[in-house]
């Protein structure tokens, strides 16, 4: 009988000692989930983690610009959580390209964009409902704090880089990174073969645009011709690859 008494005593004072431990957990709040729509200086809160196809559909009643269903390429989700990664990237390719302005004065003018430009960290998640519906994997569950940034569907394309002035062009249908090329006048250091393509949808591609390799590469709206050195360096591509990448993050509200 004392056994029991003494086995019962040691059960409660385990479960004592535990039981701050169980509290701690129950009381400990919820991850949630807060999405800033910064066009329209909106800030949705929900109360647990969502898949992104569910944040989709809370957000299109609160925003006054074109239909998230409609353009979804045009929707930008930055992470708040990972903002110092794209901070590093970019202070990453300005260090390079300073120290390559030494070797040639023509790094200034890359240096001049990419300081302008204000990054975040974007995941390069398509906010189309119907890739939801095809593969579940491509719906995740997101936590933390998000930007979105809601673009009106633009009608023009932009060349940057080693051009001499930065244009906005008009888009033309049918019309290939060649001819939108030929109505801009290339720093006499700018790639004669390839130019970088940087799609709305944060997707990048290096496209041969001269006469022998031109790929043709479909040009949609919204979308940045950024022509990189003419140099076929590893090195030389790694940079322009990041400069390429940081184009695709920038902010526009």
């Amino acid at each position: 009988m004392n056994i029991i008494k003494k086995l019962a005593h040691v059960s409660m004072a385990f479960l004592g000692a535990l039981m701050p431990l169980l509290l701690s957990a129950s009381e400990a709040p919820a991850p949630t989930l807060s999405i800033t729509l910064a066009s329209e200086g909106q800030q949705l809160q929900f109360d647990k983690p969502s898949r992104l196809s569910a944040v989709v559909a809370a957000v299109a009643p609160y925003t006054t610009a074109p239909s998230i269903h409609s353009y979804p390429m045009y929707s930008r989700l930055f992470s708040s959580a990972k903002q110092s990664q794209a901070e590093q990237l970019k202070q990453q390719v300005l260090t390079e390209l300073h120290n390559r302005l030494e070797e040639d004065e023509s790094y200034q003018l890359l240096i001049n964009e990419v300081h302008d430009w204000t990054v975040g960290y974007r995941e390069l998640l398509s906010l189309d409902q119907d890739v939801f519906r095809i593969d579940a994997s491509l719906d995740p569950m997101l936590a933390g704090d998000f930007d979105l940034e809601l673009i009106e569907p633009p009608s023009t394309i932009e060349i940057l880089g080693l051009v001499n002035t930065p244009q906005l062009l008009t888009w033309q249908p049918h019309w290939t990174a060649s001819d939108y090329i030929k109505q801009s006048v290339r720093h006499d250091k700018g790639h004669r073969s390839y130019v970088w393509i940087v799609y709305p949808d944060g997707h990048i591609t290096r496209s041969g645009y001269a006469y022998w390799n031109n790929e043709a590469a479909s040009i949609v709206p919204g979308s940045v011709l950024f022509v990189g050195y003419n140099s076929d360096k590893q090195a030389t591509i790694d940079l322009e690859q990041n400069i390429a990448k940081l184009i695709a993050s920038r902010h526009f509200y």
